[in-house]
């Protein structure tokens, strides 16, 4: 039997055995934990991964793949991530890519991390992708380095949006220079006449007389004289508003002075609002524009005494004719104007109508002066005026088909008028308006062959024969303006001198 001492020794033992026991369940139960944690992490990780618009592989000191994403398998053209294990990265690249990624790893190795490598590799279908590689180092429990965490994004589409982005500026950037114009890219100021010049092309800098750093400085403001500063601020207003302006101003420099015309434009120039602006030196255009409009008024001016001198001619032949054409060609451009014609045309109806009788100069005096009534081959001798002042006028190269005018004048709509018996649209509107103007001027006003019988009488005969002899539209556009807005026939002859166009 044991004795005390012995007893007591093995009861010791027995409970340092049991406290052992206790520690190693504890252990097991905090391996287990821990062995439960790294599986959560593990396929949180695993997740992540697949969530993840990047691709990830992990990878060994020498480049095999030792885990990789669904997205790195799709990435790399491989059929499941199983096809890629155990495979070296180094198999898709080639050449100097491949240079660079050597000397890529040596230098993450040093640093411990290494973001925004871009390669090209070779999928396993042939296929060339670009992409950005971001790679981190790996170290065990000892801190020595075990391998290479990566993410792998594909910017092939970036890459090509970006090769085109650099082939439009290149395309932009040889039309700004190429072209004939001048054209700078300013900000845009509200309530401003124009902001700080951003961009200039190199014909803007010969005219202004600027390098391209001294211009970039300025304003387009400092190159416009005061008085053209309120034609500039309207233009920015209208720009703003509608997107677009064209305007012409006046562009100073100590080298040049010059008129220009301005086509302005609001475009996004990095990132903010400006307006682009292409400006034509028209100083040459206006000079020769000023020239033309001086020959033009010239020319009207030798053409009016021409017409006013043809006026005269036969008013010295027939003594009843003084005031007549020239009341007629104010009536005939009156009625114009009350059916809505066009300025020019108006204008080519009264020259017309102030020469319409210039054939009658080569009539007998004796025939168009006479008080009593004529006879038929009198009659017929008068009916030649139209025809010979076609004949006068015909090689005239007026703006208006002024001869053809004064051929028709004496036709009627019926077909019942002289020379040619003309009906309805065979005569032009403007013949068809003298005549009209002819016939109450006429009436009106004392002739040779009759007293003057006045307005009224002149009104009753065109509503008698309207549509039969005259146009309709014609005598209700005539009787408007006597009865409707006070017209009068003017009998003063002061004016007759002026000029007519």
């Amino acid at each position: 039997m044991p004795d005390k001492t012995t007893e007591r020794r093995l009861l010791e033992e027995i409970k340092n055995l049991k406290e052992k026991l206790a520690s190693q369940e504890s252990l097991e139960k905090e391996v287990k934990s821990l062995k439960q944690s790294l599986r959560h992490a593990e396929e949180l990780n695993s997740k992540m991964a697949m969530a993840s618009l990047d691709a990830v592989m992990t990878l060994d000191l020498s480049g095999n793949i030792i885990y990789a994403s669904e997205r790195a398998a799709e990435l790399y053209g491989a059929k499941s991530v199983s096809e890629l294990m155990g495979k070296n990265v180094r198999v898709a690249l080639s050449g100097e890519e491949l240079h660079r990624f050597e000397m890529n790893l040596k230098k993450l190795l040093a640093e411990g991390f290494l973001g925004g490598s871009e390669y090209i590799i070779r999928k396993q279908n042939g296929e060339s992708i670009y992409i950005e590689l971001s790679s981190a180092v790996m170290k065990d429990a000892k801190g020595e380095p075990s391998g290479f965490i990566s993410a792998i994004r594909d910017i092939t589409k970036r890459k090509k949006l970006e090769r085109e982005l650099v082939e439009s500026i290149n395309k932009y950037r040889t039309l700004f220079e190429s072209a004939y114009d001048a054209i700078t890219v300013h900000e845009c100021t509200p309530g401003e006449t124009d902001g700080r010049i951003l961009e200039a092309n190199e014909v803007a800098c010969r005219i202004i007389g600027l390098s391209r750093g001294q211009l970039l400085k300025k304003k387009l403001s400092d190159f416009m004289p005061p008085e053209a500063t309120g034609i500039s601020r309207k233009a920015v207003e209208e720009i703003i508003k509608n997107g677009h302006c064209v305007f012409e101003t006046v562009i100073r420099s100590e080298h040049i002075t010059a008129q220009a015309e301005v086509s302005a434009h609001m475009i996004d120039f990095a990132g903010k609002k400006a307006i682009i602006s292409v400006i034509r030196d028209i100083s040459e255009r206006k000079k020769t524009q000023r020239v033309l409009e001086d020959s033009a008024r010239t020319v009207r001016k030798i053409m009016n005494g021409i017409i006013l001198a043809m006026e005269k001619l036969v008013e010295k032949k027939d003594i009843y004719t003084v005031g007549h054409q020239k009341r007629t060609a104010d009536l005939a451009a009156a009625i114009a104007s009350e059916m809505g014609l066009e300025k020019d045309r108006i204008t080519g109806i009264y020259i017309a109508a102030v020469i319409h009788d210039i054939g009658k100069i080569f009539i007998s005096g004796s025939i168009l002066n006479k008080t009593s009534k004529l006879t038929g081959d009198e009659y017929d001798v008068i009916k030649q005026h139209p025809q010979a002042g076609f004949d006068v006028l015909k090689t005239i190269d007026f703006p208006w088909p002024v001869a053809q005018i004064i051929l028709q004048h004496h036709e009627r709509i019926n077909g019942s008028g002289y020379p040619n018996g003309l009906k309805d649209g065979q005569i032009l509107l403007e013949s068809r308006i003298i005549s009209i103007a002819d016939v109450v001027e006429a009436i009106t006003f004392e002739r040779p062959y009759h007293e003057a019988y006045g307005i009224e009488r002149a009104l009753e005969e065109i509503i008698k024969n309207k549509g039969t002899l005259y146009d309709p539209d014609i005598v209700d556009a005539c009787l408007r303006l006597f009865r409707e807005k006070g017209y009068v026939l003017n009998d003063d002859l002061k004016d007759r001198n002026s000029i007519i166009f």
